[in-house]
């Protein structure tokens, strides 16, 4: 139950953070290389657009038409905007937050390696995998002290129930990273050929499908 209900709120929120940087990535990133046709990649732009927010749209439904099959009233607190209305917001806002952190990430990537003095894809990819490493143990370091910097999504758990899991769940973790920045790194080293806005959009993309 507490899976299936995780895993229709990231069917939600991914496609919604994924749209907003679609977005917003790739027209800045279109203002810092204008390499491409501009009228195919935004109007291919705008289609994709159309597809995350009719998945986020489907999912949407999906949920509330079990919720009235089983005869919950979820419609009730939204209307006296009780907690859980201010929650839904919260968490919406939250995923626009993050895909307009997410869309600024493409441009400067793109701007970094720009002229014959920028970085190469893999050192981009370096400063890339170095900061998000860091930024990763400030949020866990800061929930592990009490001063949350992200909200809470379930109780905090300590270093050591994290060495207590199974080799296989560590792996998951690690194939998925593995995988992640293989994207990543991939994109950038496209971008150098194709067009950075090009690259992004399709690279953007690719999430819809998964979800």
């Amino acid at each position: 139950g507490e899976l299936r209900a995780l895993l229709r709120g990231l069917s939600i929120a991914f496609p919604l953070c994924i749209g907003t940087g679609l977005v917003l990535g790739t027209v800045l990133t279109y203002a810092v290389d204008r390499r491409g046709h501009a009228e195919l990649i935004f109007s291919g732009v705008f289609v994709a657009l159309l597809g995350v927010l009719t998945n986020a749209r489907a999912y949407a439904l999906l949920h509330t038409a079990r919720q009235a099959a089983r005869g919950q009233r979820c419609h009730e607190p939204d209307a006296t905007g009780g907690p859980r209305a201010n929650s839904f917001r919260n968490n919406i806002l939250l995923c626009v937050v993050g895909g307009v952190l997410m869309g600024c990430w493409s441009p400067l990537n793109a701007q970094s390696m720009a002229g014959l003095e920028g970085l190469s894809p893999y050192f981009s990819f370096l400063c890339f995998t170095v900061s998000a490493s860091v930024v990763g143990f400030c949020v866990i370091g800061g929930q592990q002290c009490g001063c949350s910097v992200m909200p809470r999504v379930d109780a905090m758990t300590s270093l050591s129930e994290y060495f207590k899991m199974s080799p296989r769940l560590h792996g998951w973790g690690l194939l998925g990273g593995l995988i992640w920045a293989i994207g990543t790194l991939s994109n950038s080293v496209s971008g150098t050929t194709l067009s950075f806005a090009l690259s992004y959009a399709l690279g953007q993309t690719a999430p819809v499908v998964a979800v």
